[in-house]
């Protein structure tokens, strides 16, 4: 479980299209092997395209990061590196940073086994944005790990999903399909932002990873079989962004959306 600079870049642009602050929640606590020179710098960090920009330092952000680092007793230069993403997210502005597992191997802040409901009450408290990079895929009761979610965000809250799509045998128990978190999140009236196809590469000396953003198409039309039949070799992840709303709901469970649009497809009649 981790961020990518990928990764990082896309929490940062979304922090700052939509404006958000305040409580994250990150689903285990999340790796960001970094140094926090070249975080401060963005020295190296992907882009999503370029059209998009991405946060520049300021003397605010320095001071957030300073006040984070000198409440929690963290001593680091600009050449040793973070390894956890609590600094990262501190200095985009978030100042109430919590980490959920099912054991405090890694220190996360909340104890708690996903498989089971609970989630808000033992949290105490709700989030503006939940982040999971490569965590449901290794809870076995998806179906309840997401209404977890749900119920630990506020309303106008954000999810976003960087999940194991294709490739990653043996991972987790699941590799998530994109159609898993569109037909879910959609059937359950969120806001869906953002959806797309990311493919994993490495350096031929075996260096860190890194993703370029591949396409997907959001709605259902003809072209979705050709990129579901074409996407290649290699590893590739989903990334998906969505928003709570004051009516969103948490446990209806979809249909496929692939065959609920066929010509003559009904529903289960209850």
């Amino acid at each position: 479980m981790g961020f990518s600079r990928f990764v990082a870049n896309f929490i940062c642009d979304t922090t700052r299209k939509h404006n958000i602050s305040g409580s994250v929640l990150t689903l285990g606590r999340q790796n960001y092997r970094v140094k926090l020179g070249d975080m401060l710098s963005w020295h190296g960090a992907a882009r999503l395209n370029a059209a998009e920009q991405r946060i520049e330092p300021s003397n605010e952000r320095n001071e957030r990061l300073t006040k984070f680092l000198k409440k929690h007793n963290i001593e680091i230069s600009n050449n040793q590196y973070i390894d956890y993403c609590e600094p990262f997210l501190a200095y985009l502005g978030y100042d109430d940073i919590e980490s959920v597992d099912v054991s405090g191997y890694q220190g996360a802040t909340i104890i708690h086994d996903m498989n089971k409901p609970g989630l808000s009450n033992k949290a105490g408290k709700k989030f503006d944005i939940i982040i999971d990079s490569g965590t449901i895929e290794h809870i076995f009761d998806i179906k309840t790990a997401l209404h977890n979610v749900f119920e630990s965000l506020k309303i106008g809250g954000y999810i976003f999903h960087c999940s194991p799509a294709n490739n990653f045998m043996d991972h987790g128990f699941y590799q998530i399909s994109p159609t898993l978190l569109l037909d879910y999140y959609t059937a359950n009236s969120f806001r869906v932002i953002d959806i797309f196809i990311a493919y994993v590469f490495t350096d031929d000396a075996g260096g860190a990873s890194f993703e370029m953003r591949g396409d997907y198409i959001i709605w259902r039309d003809q072209r979705t079989e050709e990129i579901r039949n074409n996407l290649g070799p290699g590893k590739q992840l989903v990334y998906f962004l969505a928003q709570k709303l004051e009516h969103s709901t948490g446990d209806r469970l979809p249909d496929q959306g692939a065959y609920a649009g066929l010509p003559g497809w009904r529903p289960p009649q209850a």
